[in-house]
């Protein structure tokens, strides 16, 4: 690659910096996700060699006038701008003297090969030759390239492909935007398979598989009055995904969805999500927001990682046949306006510096309320909490 086409890792789109020019080849890393560049060396600009026509020598210049003044120079010996030597013969004197005597003339030499001029544009007084050359490139280009984003099939960020009736299974290309209405399939291999920096929306689609999104990371799925099902997890994605779900159903044979860390997801609209091994299992960093929606899993509804921070409102339920919620530390969980966390075994489970935070809402443990660990803190206010209630040392509850 050349040093001036670097725009960013090839690999993850990661940016990268160009190292110093250099007549040696050069490889570098990209910091994010190790792939490695290699970098074209630099060598000097080439030149175009000029072959001097072979003229006779040139005119020998005359005396100089009586003035006293040289003979007229015009920057160079006689017949170098334009005619062949001896041509022009030497100017007039300076001074007012009279003009000197021409020498004699010189004879031709053999016809000079042509040499193609060198390419020098110069602003204000452009060359016939490079005009010459460059208009054509200028047509194709013109003509090519709005051809090429006309039928590019993947590949760049604000271009999204037209779909056919039954366009799986189907793959988003790295930085592809896609967009599903009223699609309805039912096949044994996953469905969508998404690379980095995809964005995929469905809407009113009805899609079954063994798993229905696989994606890499930074992918965005939105989905809208639309059903998943599958036998395996439904979506499935890397680090930095957001999810938007709205007015649809999942249903998953193994966990409905499967984040990697520093997800955001959002689910409203009376959604439903179930797993039969997991709601929702989440990496570091996730952030959740339910709004009137159910999410149900075995054995757990909703596993999240450490740094948690999940919100249950407008009279969401979360279900599981072991553990409600469950997160690992520094935890923040909020059961808000008539919302509901119920299990028959545990409500919510919270490892060290948990939050709870219960207004409004319930806790339904069959054994638990809650089980928190260390530091951990609860807040109840409006709230109902039916089980036992554990607490770690240095645990609070404030009601």
């Amino acid at each position: 690659m050349r040093r001036s086409d670097l725009r960013g890792c090839p690999q993850c789109s990661a940016p990268m910096t160009a190292p110093p020019a250099s007549a040696q080849p050069q490889v570098i890393n990209c910091t994010f996700c190790g792939a490695k560049v290699t970098i074209d060396p630099e060598g000097p600009p080439m030149q175009m060699p000029m072959t001097p026509g072979p003229f006779g020598a040139p005119a020998p210049y005359g005396p100089p006038g009586p003035s006293g003044g040289p003979p007229g120079q015009f920057g160079g010996p006689p017949g170098q701008f334009g005619g062949p030597p001896g041509q022009f013969g030497g100017p007039p004197g300076q001074f007012g003297g009279p003009p000197a005597p021409y020498g004699p003339p010189v004879p031709y030499g053999p016809p000079m090969p042509f040499v193609p001029p060198p390419m020098i544009v110069r602003r204000g007084n452009r060359s016939p030759a490079a005009v010459a050359l460059i208009v054509p490139f200028v047509i194709l280009i013109g003509t090519a390239v709005p051809m090429f984003f006309a039928f590019a099939p993947h590949g760049f960020s604000g271009i999204m492909r037209s779909m056919s009736s039954n366009p799986f299974p189907l793959t988003c290309e790295l930085n592809e935007t896609i967009e599903l209405d009223g699609k309805t399939s039912d096949i044994k291999e996953t469905l969508i398979v998404a690379k980095s920096n995809c964005k995929i929306k469905l809407k009113n689609c009805k899609l079954k598989g063994p798993t229905i999104i696989k994606g890499e990371h930074n992918v965005e799925i939105e989905l809208d009055k639309s059903t998943l099902e599958s036998t395996q997890d439904a979506i499935v994605s890397g680090y930095n995904s957001r999810i938007q779900i709205n007015a649809s159903t999942l249903k998953a044979g193994g966990t409905a969805i499967r984040a990697d860390a520093n997800p955001k997801i959002g689910v409203k609209g009376k959604s439903s999500i179930t797993g039969k091994s997991l709601g929702l299992e989440l990496g570091d960093n996730p952030e959740l927001d339910l709004e009137g929606s159910t999410i149900d899993g075995t054995p757990l509804g909703i596993n999240a990682a450490s740094n948690a921070k999940i919100r249950i409102v407008e009279g969401s339920v979360v279900k599981g046949s072991s553990t409600g919620i469950r997160t690992v530390f520094n935890g923040e969980i909020s059961v808000l306006s008539n919302s509901r966390v119920e299990s028959p075994g545990t409500a919510v489970a919270g490892g060290t510096n948990t939050k709870l935070i219960v207004r409004n809402g319930t806790l339904q443990g069959g054994k638990f309320a809650w089980d928190l660990e260390t530091n951990g803190k609860v807040t109840l206010s409006g709230a109902k909490a039916n089980g036992q209630r554990k607490l770690g040392i240095n645990g609070s509850v404030d009601e």
